[in-house]
């Protein structure tokens, strides 16, 4: 079982929190568990140990599940997070802040947040992960100004943050981003939204 390197068990309503023997899956690098009843603390996932130069996590899909708590503030130090690419973990009652480290991820390209119990601001590290081309985190309860490095990674494509509590001018950015993306937001103004007030 230590030599499992993909685990997709999406969509089959397992209702309880993940095995204690999860993190012994020292090869596992892909894990797509959406769609199901888990539940519990993300640690689990996150304490998986790891075989030299292989066991590193390169997707992590644990959306539409009910896992609680906070996203652990060192998730971006952890050596197993190293290669990721892809974080999921949209529509869970997970609760406090987006963690800085998360910047420190120098892979990832996709990361889905929305439909949580954020709040907080967005973090300005989060500019750090500069493969960033997915940033998901709509349906929040997230505040304050957006950054401008996040609306200004290069490889940018698909950028959501509509219904939470953000506030102050839309930053200037290049890429397109239809105003729907912002909607929601009652203190955000500027463009794609209507221009700020004086």
């Amino acid at each position: 079982m230590t030599n499992l390197s993909f685990l997709n068990l999406s969509n089959n309503k397992f209702h309880s929190s993940l095995p204690h023997q999860f993190q012994n899956l020292s090869r596992l690098s892909d894990l797509d568990l959406h769609s199901n009843m888990l539940s519990g603390r993300l640690t689990r996932v996150l304490s998986k140990a790891a075989g030299f130069a292989l066991g590193h996590l390169n997707s992590i899909d644990l959306s539409h599940n009910n896992f609680s708590g906070p996203i652990d503030a060192g998730i971006g130090d952890l050596g197993v997070m190293g290669s990721l690419g892809s974080l999921i973990l949209s529509h869970n009652p997970l609760g406090g802040k987006i963690p800085e480290s998360l910047g420190k991820l120098g892979y990832l390209q996709v990361l889905k947040l929305e439909g949580n119990a954020l709040s907080g601001k967005i973090p300005e590290e989060l500019a750090e992960a500069k493969l960033l081309e997915t940033v998901l985190l709509s349906e929040n309860g997230l505040s304050g100004k957006i950054p401008e490095g996040i609306l200004n990674l290069e490889n940018l494509s698909e950028l959501n943050v509509s219904r939470n509590r953000l506030s102050g001018e839309i930053p200037l950015h290049k890429s397109k981003i239809p105003a729907s993306c912002f909607a929601g937001n009652h203190g955000l103004c500027g463009a794609p939204l209507a221009p700020c007030k004086d």
